[in-house]
């Protein structure tokens, strides 16, 4: 009958052993789940942000070019005047700019520009 005994016993160890085992896998299992799913989150939220980073790039607009600046410019300096009465120093900064938009050379062939549109602009 102690025969019978030392059996089961070395079955419950052996089984005890498998259960360990088995536990300390499904253990490991679940850590790498836990790391893959961070992982994941991190990779996403990086990719989130550089997503974000060139919308905000591909929005925002060009700078204005040296002629708009001047344009406007010209634009604030002829609708400051009151009435016909211009100053000296707004007739300066009129002429100033009239000057410089002069240089630039304005539109080649503007009957066939795409920028004119049918559309003018009276400055």
């Amino acid at each position: 009958r102690s025969g019978s005994f030392a059996r089961p016993a070395k079955t419950t160890l052996q089984g005890e052993a498998l259960l360990a085992r088995s536990r300390r896998l499904r253990l490991a299992a679940t850590q790498a789940e836990e790391e893959r799913a961070t992982v994941d989150e991190t990779v996403l939220q990086e990719v989130e942000e550089e997503v974000v980073m060139e919308e905000e790039e591909e929005e925002a607009p060009p700078p204005p070019s040296r002629c708009e600046i001047v344009e406007s410019e010209l634009l604030s300096a002829i609708s400051s005047r009151s009435e016909d009465k211009i100053d000296e120093e707004t007739k300066a900064v009129i002429e100033q700019c009239v000057s410089e938009l002069e240089q630039d050379g304005g539109i080649s062939n503007p009957t066939a520009s795409p920028v004119v549109n049918g559309r003018g602009r009276l400055l």
